[in-house]
């Protein structure tokens, strides 16, 4: 009984965990957007 409690709460500590680390990677800009597109554009036609 025992040990199935600390293997209960050592899973709910780990998915407490990932939580805001996926989070904060789901918030994170994504590399190509319109506005970095333009801006490739901009830099690569100035030359």
């Amino acid at each position: 009984m025992k040990k199935s409690l600390w293997i209960i709460i050592l899973m709910a500590l780990i998915l407490a965990m990932t939580v805001p680390i996926t989070l904060y990677l789901y918030q994170s800009q994504q590399a190509f957007t319109p506005d970095n597109l333009i801006i490739i554009h901009t830099a690569a036609s100035s030359q």
